[in-house]
């Protein structure tokens, strides 16, 4: 795990600008998938901190959809475009695998494409706006970490479906297990740090959310592609939000480390429930 690496990796997900001296040559990505999960994180907290802001401000509906689209500006639309070409894919009612992923070579958006996003997109706001207020700034971070550890995990144990060159394939050059026993220690540790015992659950649930998607595509395809990739990423940052509206009924949960965000605490002072 090299600084050059976490660079790259910054550099592949995000379109964060860095200074010319610290961008880094592709080949950098190999078993980069490693940072994945840091790098989520990352996104969270730039966001979160966006959010908390303009909290007193505007509005949570709108702060909500705020949040939305700097997650996807943040990411460039990478994994909703990968999201939208599974879509189209994969529901398009056809059974031969290599007219599945011609589909989804196809740039264009299809009415599939387009009814997920507006479904996964419209959920996200949604549920952002039922998140108790204490957790709020919590489920921003956790989400999109646990989208790239999905990802860490499905590029540790599952096979590339299609046959030609990718640069998904440069991950694959560097893979082992202890990615992904790494970045699911990451998330659960984050997790549990944030929601305590509840961390565990929504660790728990995320992953299998993200294990029951891999195995259907699997299924389908016979391996990942890098627009399922970016599906999987967006389906459990979305299972994520969702959780945190269930624990509206847990109002005594505290940001721990991350109540700092809030605005209406002058003095900053982490509270410990």
């Amino acid at each position: 795990m090299t600084i050059k690496s976490f660079l790259a990796t910054i550099q592949f997900l995000t379109v964060l600008p860095l200074p010319r001296y610290l961008r880094q040559e592709p080949q950098m990505l190999a078993g980069s998938q490693v940072h994945f999960p840091m790098v989520g994180m990352i996104i969270g907290i730039i966001v979160a901190t966006i959010d908390t802001c303009l909290q007193n401000t505007l509005p949570i509906q709108t702060r909500s959809v705020m949040v939305v689209i700097l997650f996807a500006v943040i990411t460039g639309g990478l994994h909703l475009d990968g999201l939208a070409d599974t879509a189209d894919g994969l529901f398009s009612l056809r059974n031969n695998r290599e007219k599945v992923l011609e589909i989804m070579r196809d740039s264009r958006l299809g009415a599939m494409g387009a009814i997920t996003l507006v479904l996964i997109l419209g959920l996200k706001m949604a549920s952002l706006s039922e998140v108790p207020a204490n957790l709020r700034q919590a489920i921003i971070i956790l989400a999109p970490t646990a989208g790239r550890t999905a990802i860490t995990c499905t590029l540790t144990f599952m096979p590339y479906a299609r046959s030609e060159e990718s640069i998904v394939l440069t991950f694959l050059k560097r893979r082992s297990p202890w990615h992904a026993l790494w970045g699911i220690g990451f998330l659960l540790a984050l997790s549990v740090l944030q929601f305590k015992a509840h961390g565990v659950i929504i660790c728990v649930i995320s992953l299998c959310v993200a294990l029951m998607f891999a195995i259907w595509i699997k299924a389908k395809l016979g391996g990942f592609t890098g627009d399922t990739l970016g599906a999987l990423s967006e389906v459990s940052e979305t299972a994520v939000i969702v959780m945190g509206t269930l624990l509206s009924g847990n109002p005594s949960l505290n940001l721990l480390p991350f109540s700092y965000f809030c605005l209406d605490n002058p003095a900053l002072i982490v509270l410990w429930s």
